[in-house]
Order: C-alpha cells, then structure tokens, then sequence
C-alpha cells in the first residue's frame, strides 16, 4: 500500500510549538465526508471481475447451481396443491396460464429486468437497497425505510426455514407413487428429518467442495422435468393456451373467491425470486438473466405444461410431478429430485448466514462468531447460533405439519410480504438514488404494488391453517433486531456524552513511562474509551505504542486495501495513534490483522529512545509461529493455528510487539420514570448484551490478547 492510504507523519513545526493542542480531532462531518469520498470510487467497480465470454459462461452453470435452486424445486409441489377435487379443462389451463404469466411479470419483468439493477457494488437483496438511500435523505424517512428493509430481511428468514421442509417433503413424499398401499408413508417424515439434520450437521464443513458439482447437477435438475414435461404434453397439445393471459384473468375474475384465493397457491412457484436478487453478488446480472431465460424459465414453464396435461388425462391426480414421469426413470428421479432439494435448501441456509451477518455489520443483531469455511471466498460463512435455530425449527416444522400439503397453509404470505417490502424499497431507491422521474416511477410502482398486493391480499386467508408461523418468525427476528438498534444507539449516546475529550485525556496522563502496546477501541475518534477512562486510575504508566481504533462500515460490501486504514500519530514521537478501519457490509472484521499488517508493512515508525520503556512482564511473549513471508498471516482468522490441545491461538510475528486489546463489557438498566415499553425494551436489550459474545469475537480479536473492563450505565 502507498503512503497515500496510511499517515503517520508528524504535525508540522507551527503546530508543533502549540503543545498537546495539536492533537488530531476527526469530527463527525469529517467522517461521513471521509466515508462518502471513498464510496464515490466503488460503483465503476461492478461486475469488473465478470466480463468475459469464459466466465459468463462459468458464472451462468454457478447461478443455476446456487441461486435457482428454491424456484427450480416449485414444481414439486404447487400444481398439486392447486384442486381440492378433480379439476375440469377450465380450471387446469386458468391456473396454469396463472403459474405461467407470474412466472413471466413477477420473475422475468419485475426482477430479472428492473430491480436487478439496484445494486450496491454487485451486492442485491433488500439490506443491499437500505445502503443505496442516501445520507441527506429526511432521517425519519429513512428510519422508516430502514425498519421495512429489516421486517422483510426477517421474513426472508422465516421462508428459509419452511422452504427446506416443504421441498424434502415434497420430494420424498413421491416415494408414495413408487409404492403403492400406503406402505411407506409413516416413513416420510422420519426419512426427511435424517436428511435435514444431516444437512445442517454438514453446514460447520463449509460448501466451497460441494458447490463445484451443483451447477451440473442442477443443470442436469432443468433438462430432466423440461423433457418430462414436454414429452407429456404431446399428450394434450391444448395446454399451450394458457399462455393466452386471459385464459388466466377469466379464471380469476370470474371464478368468485376461489379464483381470487388460488393467487395465494400460485405464489408459490416465484418464492425464489428474493433468493435470485440477495444472490446477486455471487455471479453478477448478466449470469442470472441468460440462465433464467435461456435455461431455467423455458424447463419451468414445459414441466408445468406437463403437469397440467397430466390433469386434462387423469383428473383423479394426486402428485401431477411424480406420476407423469415415465416407469423407467421414476427412481432416479427420485433420487435427483432429492439432491436438488438439498442444493435449493443449502443456498437458503447460506443465505440466512449472510443475512444475519449483514445486520451484524450494520448493529442491528447482536455479535456472534462468524467462521470462514473457504480461505478464497470470504462470503462462504458459516454461523453457529444461526445453523442450530434453523435446523430446530425446520424439524419441528416438519414433524408438527408432517404433510406438504399441510404446509402449503403456512407457506407463501411471508414470500408476499417481503416482494411487497422490496417493491417499496425499490420505488424510493429508483427516486431518491437513480433520480428517475415521477413519470417513470408511478406507473412502474403501481403495477408492482398492484401485482404484490393481489399475491398478499389472497394468501391472508392462509392465516389460520398456518400463515401465522413465518409472521411469528418474522415478527419475533424484526423485534430482536429493533430492539437491538434502539438499545444500543441509546448506549452509544449515553458513552458519547459522559466520556471526556481523548485530548483531555492525553495531557493527564504520563506518556514518558510507557509499558507494553495496547490497543482501545472506541465508538468515537474525538472521545476518549470508556474502557481508558475506568481503567485511568489504576494505570501506572500509559502503553507504548497505543493504538485508538474505531470502526467504520460503509455502505458497500466490500473495500478494497487500499481504503482500508487510516492511522495518524496524535502526538509526535510518543507512539500514541488514531487508527480508523473501514470495512464493508458484507465483510468479516479482524482487527489484530490490520494492526499487525500496519507494522509488517512498516505503516507505524516506532522510536523508543523517546520514552522511558517499562519491562512490565518477566516473560516474553511465546512464539509460536514464524512465518517466512508476510503473505503466511494473511486470512481471515487464526484457525489454521493451533496450540498441542488443538485451540486456536493468536499468531505471534517476528517484528511485531506483543499487542493487548482493552473493550468494555457494559451492561445497561433504565430510569424508573421511563415509560413501561421503554423499559422492557431496554431489560430486553440487556438480556441480549449479556447473552451476545463478546465483542472481541466480533472485531476478531483472541482472547489471550483482551481484556474486558465492566461497566453499567443507565439509559
């Protein structure tokens, strides 16, 4: 890195006679004008890594892999879930005409063509959109806006835990075409609760291995019901006019309130449109469109044509997806319709760790240990305390509904919610950060919230028979999440306020006799820690060097090096440095690495003969490892070191002083005159603080090298 990027040069002569005046003071605005300038330079950076004919074509199979999954395993189960009896030729080409031209307005127009283009440097999904609102927007609105962006990210992770269940479901639940009499159904949920604790078992390991053959095999998934669906519909050449769009509105206007109500089954064969958008950054725009259109889409569509056929000729039948497949390829179609099934519930549990991590990075959920499982992608995470709860619900999902049908009732209102949210967040993002016209965005709007409400007003009545158990997911995510932002914003203004000037700071201490390096890390570069100012009293001598690093996210997902760090001396030649790390959305912080990386890269000029060294310890530090190039202590975390009982342990390098990290551990409590809400609000947040890891697990740090200093403080 050039030393454009980092700064450590002394103050100049003139400031230099003003004593400790000099001290460097980064106030807000300068901040948020630091923090703008180097979000300026990202959006010419999309899709950079992506041009090519080789890696479209690469990118393309990895989307049909990763992304189509949910979408691409629909056909399992909504046509069977569209007749409560045997249907006429109406009904079958109405609902299939449905299925078709919501595949065709909800996926293709509204996702594939417009809203893929709201980006964040490659980055989709709903957070993706709360970072595209600029900083100037009315502070109410975008709270607002911000508030809807997370109640739909918490219902993306209620889907993730019915979807797994209702697509192993279904794709087992075809063992009952292959054996007659009912012998194997007491083995249904028995056989899909193995296979779902297995996948979560797996989770810890990683995908990066698996991930190579899912494309193919998903690829292989597209062709196989493309060809079934299109080998029966020779069968009933008729089934073509449901692509006629008023085969479908007939059916739907004038069918009464069960055509109106059969939206809230149609909506099930776009659940994956989210996925295909939060997805975005794994392969890029152009991939997702040519896959969908040139692959998914057209196999979607013939397999549904075949289904319907199947009705027009047996009328009689149950699972439309299973019993037009001819005798010959039933069991391995069994067994393909499995292993997709894993593959489409595999990316929605990825998805949820990225989620999750996403609000991390953004404070709105509390810290949790966030593991690589790829030392080449950083976006394969892998989340514990995530995995756990998904899989707990998941089963319990299955085993309480035991039937897809069954949770057909549950599934489909959280989907529409959160298209509803996205749409929302789209409108204000398309006028606010595109600039686009009133004359364009009205009408679009309108025939997106039109579109989205028909979908959400038909499955309301899904509430009772089950719709109420994502929104009880949703709800409770949205809560911890509110919960959390507002306790914690709270404490962090109360910190601001009552801890003194870091300048102040500086000219009562001794910076002559100095002790071992440390680093404290602050919420604000002008104030002094919290965790200094306890621990003032009891310091006999002040570290050397000290470290003050602050933490920035900018609404980016990724930042390249050479934005990384800025570090400045806030007094010359006394080893005392202001460090502010930027890191993006979607990014793992690890603050010893860049600490670390500002010695090797000799960033930091120490000079000892300045000060008085104090041997604070008898003991050197042990060395555990040596590495013979700086590249060795690149990563993003020390699992790859071990201690003789197989813990992980902090690297230790040669150059690079022993460094102790000082946080706070706070806990917080409320005035007694607060109203009710307020105070069990803030009790909640408190149980979440104490319950939370700590937040040297979330900057990254070891805990051989921390120390926690206590706290309670009333807000």
């Amino acid at each position: 890195m050039d030393n454009q990027n980092y700064s450590n040069k002394s103050e100049s002569d003139s400031s230099r006679s003003q004593g400790t005046e000099n001290l460097v003071e980064i106030r807000e605005e300068q901040v948020v004008q630091s923090i703008q300038r180097i979000t300026s330079l990202y959006p010419s950076m999309v899709e950079k890594n992506r041009r090519g004919l080789w890696n479209t074509f690469y990118l393309s199979i990895t989307a049909i892999g990763c992304i189509f999954g949910d979408i691409g395993t629909s056909p399992l189960y909504v046509y069977a879930s569209m007749f409560k009896g045997p249907p006429g030729e109406k009904e079958v080409i109405g609902s299939l005409s449905l299925i078709l031209w919501a595949l065709i307005m909800v996926v293709t127009v509204k996702y594939v063509i417009f809203i893929l283009n709201a980006d964040n440097n490659g980055e989709g999904g709903i957070i993706a959109l709360v970072s595209l609102i600029p900083k100037q927007t009315n502070p109410k609105l975008k709270s607002a806006l911000t508030i809807l962006a997370l109640c739909g990210s918490s219902f993306i992770l209620g889907d993730g835990v019915i979807t797994p269940a209702v697509s192993l479901l279904s794709a087992v639940e075809g063992l009952e075409v292959g054996v007659p009499g009912g012998q194997i159904t007491k083995w249904i949920v028995p056989i899909t609760v193995v296979i779902l604790f297995f996948l979560f078992v797996v989770q810890s390991f990683g995908t990066e291995a698996i991930g190579i053959v899912c494309g193919p095999i998903m690829i292989l998934w597209f062709f196989s019901i493309g060809i079934f669906g299109l080998l029966k519909v020779i069968d009933h050449p008729v089934v073509f006019r449901a692509f006629n769009p008023w085969e479908g509105i007939q059916h739907f206007l004038l069918d009464g309130p069960r055509g109106f109500l059969l939206l809230g089954t149609v909506i099930l064969c776009v659940t994956g449109c989210e996925a295909l958008y939060a997805d975005l950054g794994h392969t890029g725009k152009m991939p997702i469109r040519l896959s969908w259109v040139l692959i998914v889409m057209p196999s979607l569509m013939l397999n549904y044509l075949g289904q319907a056929s199947q009705f027009l000729g047996n009328p009689n039948t149950s699972n439309p997806f299973f019993e037009m497949i001819p005798t010959s390829f039933f069991w391995p179609m069994i067994v393909l319709a499995t292993v997709a099934c894993v593959i489409a519930s595999q990316g929605l549990i990825s998805g949820s760790f990225s989620i999750i991590n996403q609000v991390i990075s953004l404070k709105f959920f509390p810290p949790l240990h966030v593991k690589h499982t790829s030392n080449k992608i950083s976006g394969q995470i892998y989340i514990a305390q995530v995995n756990w709860v998904l899989a707990f619900l998941t089963l319990i999902t299955v085993i309480g509904f035991k039937h897809s049908a069954s949770l057909i009732g549950a599934y489909g209102l959280g989907v529409s919610m959160v298209m509803i949210a996205t749409t929302i967040m789209y409108i204000f993002v398309l006028r606010l950060h595109f600039r686009y016209s009133y004359w364009v965005i009205v009408p679009l709007g309108l025939c997106f919230i039109i579109m989205d409400g028909l979908f959400f007003t038909s499955s309301i009545e899904k509430i009772p028979t089950g719709g109420w158990y994502p929104i009880v997911i949703g709800i409770v995510m949205s809560s911890i999440m509110l919960i959390w932002r507002y306790g914690r914003s709270k404490m962090i203004k109360v910190i601001h306020d009552s801890s003194p000037p870091l300048s102040t700071t500086l000219q009562q201490v001794d910076l002559l006799n100095r002790g071992d390096a440390a680093v404290f890390m602050s919420h604000y570069e002008e104030k002094t820690p919290l965790s200094l100012v306890k621990l003032q009293p009891f310091l006999t001598h002040m570290p050397y060097p000290l470290f003050f690093v602050n933490i920035y996210h900018l609404p980016v997902p990724f930042i390249k090096d050479e934005h990384r760090v800025v570090a400045k001396e806030l007094i010359p030649d006394r080893g005392v440095f202001q460090v502010s790390i930027n890191y993006g959305y979607a990014e793992i912080i690890n603050v010893p690495w860049v600490i670390k990386k500002l010695f090797i890269e000799r960033h930091i000029q120490l000079n000892p003969k300045s000060i008085n060294k104090i041997k604070t310890s008898t003991q050197e530090p042990e060395q555990l490892a040596i590495p013979s190039t700086k590249k060795e202590i690149v990563g993003y975390h020390y699992s790859e070191h071990k201690d003789t009982d197989g813990n992980d342990v902090e690297l230790e390098v040669e150059g690079v002083p022993h460094v102790t990290y000082f946080l706070s551990r706070l806990r917080v409590k409320s005035s007694k005159n607060q109203f009710i809400l307020k105070r069990l609000s803030i009790f909640i947040y408190d149980v979440l603080l104490q319950n939370s890891r700590s937040e040297a697990h979330y900057y990254g740090i070891h805990h051989s090298s921390m120390m926690e200093i206590g706290s309670k403080i009333q807000i």
